[in-house]
């Protein structure tokens, strides 16, 4: 058996194309002026099926299954039992769930539910007649990864969408809230709070410029600017500071990729479209969550660790921004856009998906059990990457 093989991203690529064709309809039935609704339910409810019925996939099952299994139920509940290193929000809804008598496998299906319907309901108002590319940018852009890897993080992240609305009226005090329960789901949001006034700043194209050079001089000249002043810090603080931080230097991330290309194409969009942006709306917001998704990758490539980490509460602007960019275009450009979408986000779910623990199952058809799936993981887990 092939710990990375092609073929184990095969369902991914087949259900990639699906959605794509399902775009293809929603354009067809909008352009003849009719409604598109059923085709929007499609899709969300396909992704439902899809990510909500999966079996052992991935890699973060292997912590999930067991403290899901460890966790009491509400009658049975002590501090003791509640011992476990998620945030206690998410502890709470999952004892919940369990005291209802909900499995494992309900639990990543109610879970799948929440937060494909309420992104359903945030794609409806915000992406207007390109709902379905934007489920595509969602499936593309880490959308797929973090719903079945990053279960806590999605839901803060979630949270944080429906946060932008008030992000936008510049009312702090129902932000507030939204992103204070996200910290109890995961402690990632308190990145959204710190930024409340930069990301609903509108900022000039000049800026917008400057981050971009100075990011890809840092980037292409490999410059450790963080480095030192946290290795002085480290080394007043001395103990294991200074080995925690080598560790987290490991495996940077330079050099020319395909996915620098395409981050760098990405925000040179993001300059062109930049007035019709600025006066489309509260749109900008997006143009902010981006350009931050930009910094954590391009500032921040000397610690790996961090810089994809940060870059998970940023990637959710493409979700938004792609549809923008592709209803600004011509359409002939349209086009030319679609078929480079369908190239790179075939190529992108093929890297991401080659690996064993990345061997597609689902409950309604059979899925392979959690100690053959243990198993494989234990004798394979120094040669498996998940992206």
């Amino acid at each position: 058996m092939p710990v990375y093989s092609p073929i184990y991203s095969l369902p991914y690529v087949l259900f990639l194309l699906y959605l794509f064709a399902l775009f293809v309809i929603e354009r067809n039935r909008i352009n003849r002026g009719y409604s598109a609704a059923k085709i929007q339910n499609i899709t969300w409810l396909s992704l439902l099926f899809f990510i909500g019925f999966r079996g052992f996939i991935y890699t973060d099952w292997f912590t999930y299954y067991p403290v899901y299994e460890y966790l009491p139920t509400i009658g049975n509940t002590s501090i003791q039992n509640l011992d476990t290193d998620w945030e206690l929000g998410f502890v709470l809804y999952t004892i919940l769930l369990k005291t209802l008598g909900v499995s494992y496998w309900g639990w990543n299906f109610i879970s799948s539910f929440i937060d494909l319907f309420l992104l359903h309901l945030l794609l409806k108002k915000r992406t207007e007649n390109y709902y379905v590319l934007a489920f595509i940018a969602y499936y593309i852009y880490s959308g797929l990864l973090m719903e079945v890897n990053l279960m806590r993080n999605m839901k803060s992240i979630i949270l944080f969408l429906v946060s932008i609305s008030y992000l936008e009226k510049r009312k702090f005090i129902p932000y507030l809230i939204l992103n204070v329960i996200g910290i109890f789901f995961h402690i990632s949001s308190i990145v959204y709070l710190l930024l409340y006034f930069v990301l609903s700043k509108r900022i000039s194209r000049k800026v917008y410029w400057v981050i971009f050079g100075i990011g890809n001089l840092i980037f292409l000249m490999k410059i450790k600017f963080v480095t030192p002043i946290l290795l002085f810090v480290a080394g007043m603080i001395g103990g294991r500071s200074e080995m925690l931080l080598m560790y987290m230097e490991n495996n940077m991330t330079y050099g020319i990729t395909i996915g620098y290309i395409e981050r760098v194409f990405f925000f040179l969009l993001l300059l062109y479209f930049y007035d019709k942006v600025q006066k489309d709306g509260n749109r900008y917001v997006y143009l902010n969550i981006y350009t931050m998704y930009f910094i954590s990758y391009f500032y921040l490539a000397e610690f790996p660790i961090i810089s994809e980490r940060l870059s998970y509460l940023f990637i959710i602007s493409y979700w938004f921004l792609i549809p923008v960019f592709y209803s600004y275009f011509s359409i002939q450009k349209r086009k030319i856009f679609f078929w480079a979408l369908v190239l790179y986000g075939t190529m992108k779910t093929i890297a991401a998906n080659d690996s064993l623990l990345c061997r597609y199952d689902n409950l309604l058809f059979g899925i392979e059990q959690y100690e053959d799936r243990r198993y494989l993981f234990n004798r394979y887990s120094d040669k498996l990457i998940v992206q």
